[in-house]
């Protein structure tokens, strides 16, 4: 069992928390096959194409943010989804296709060393985890890609392996947020 950065920042809270409740708790592990997709890859190669034509674009890629989250969530959704339909590609830039099989490969280690497991990842992994488990909301890689832009890395979702097929169990769940925060899915 390995303590990194990536751990401590997202999952040693949920960990302290459930062990503060008195639920017995392995210590986390960092699965680098879990991270999220190489989106400032992908913006470095995408934004050139509208800095001059979209002021959001031209804000993002300048690192000055005066624009609503809606607008840079919008900017961001438009990215990642030239991306997974193949028109954002470099030589080291993964393909979504790739990114997939690697979220895929994350999964299968987890089966195989835990019946039940926790992950905490972003907001990518898991509306590829969707994709791979055939959810309606992530039937194709560009509805993935929205998936992302929606979730916003506040959602639970459960996940069941039967043999080697994966099934949603609860899909996008957001039963641990207050009312009020729900609005911004």
């Amino acid at each position: 069992d390995r303590d990194v950065t990536g751990v401590q920042t997202c999952a040693l809270p949920i960990f302290e928390a459930a062990r503060a409740a008195g639920a017995a708790m392995p210590d986390a592990i960092e699965l680098p096959s879990s991270d999220e997709i190489p989106l400032g890859h992908i913006l470095a190669l995408w934004l050139p194409r509208f800095v001059d034509s979209d002021p959001v674009a031209r804000a993002v890629a300048e690192r000055r943010f005066d624009y609503s989250d809606d607008e840079i969530r919008a900017l961001l959704g438009r990215a990642m989804t030239a991306w997974a339909d193949g028109e954002v590609a470099a030589p080291a830039l993964p393909s979504f296709a790739m990114f997939a099989a690697r979220i895929g490969d994350a999964l299968a280690h987890l089966r195989a060393h835990a019946p039940t497991t926790l992950l905490v990842t972003s907001a990518g992994p898991m509306a590829a985890t969707l994709h791979l488990c055939g959810h309606a909301a992530a039937a194709t890689p560009a509805a993935t890609m929205a998936l992302v832009v929606a979730i916003e890395n506040c959602a639970v979702t459960r996940v069941a392996a039967d043999g080697a097929r994966l099934s949603v169990a609860d899909a996008i769940g957001v039963a641990h947020l207050p009312d009020a925060d729900r609005t911004l899915m």
